[in-house]
């Protein structure tokens, strides 16, 4: 009898093949899936730098966003309830975008082929009291960046 299942098993991958990997189960319990990458929002409050480093011992990095769809997909991490945006600083998350000497670039060394400033952002606002050399996602207006005090303490989102 196990004989016959196996060779029935057998015929049946020879004849249809085997199923195609398709990436949803590629990511680790907690983790969501898009686009082929995994992403993981932290209610932790920290700074710029400790987000990263917790990212990187993940084996992932604070995320970077490419288009529209990967930035909205990213700020639904954030949605309570999947619903409604957190008020205040809970509706603020660490990406990846950040300006260390110049110009800002992701974390991950990806491309700057996308970006989501809200309106007249980046602005660099606490100039003198302490510089906004790092981005995050903020609930108003919905998913839009702002740079802001890399000391600050707020949740944040990894991607890998």
């Amino acid at each position: 009898m196990k004989l016959l299942l196996t060779l029935m098993t057998l015929a049946a991958v020879a004849l249809f093949g085997l199923p195609e990997a398709t990436g949803q189960c590629a990511c680790s319990s907690g983790w969501s899936s898009f686009a082929g990458n995994c992403y993981r929002y932290f209610t932790q409050k920290v700074n710029w730098q400790a987000a990263q480093n917790a990212c990187q011992g993940l084996g992932a990095n604070l995320v970077s966003m490419h288009d529209e769809a990967e930035n909205t997909f990213a700020y639904a991490l954030i949605l309570t309830d999947g619903c409604d945006a957190p008020t205040g600083e809970d509706g603020f998350a660490w990406i990846g975008y950040h300006q260390p000497n110049g110009p800002f670039v992701w974390s991950d060394g990806s491309s700057n082929d996308y970006t989501n400033w809200a309106e007249n952002q980046p602005d660099n606002y606490n100039h003198g009291y302490a510089t906004e050399d790092c981005g995050h996602l903020r609930n108003v207006p919905s998913g839009s960046w702002n740079d802001f005090p890399c000391n600050k303490q707020i949740g944040y989102i990894c991607k890998k």
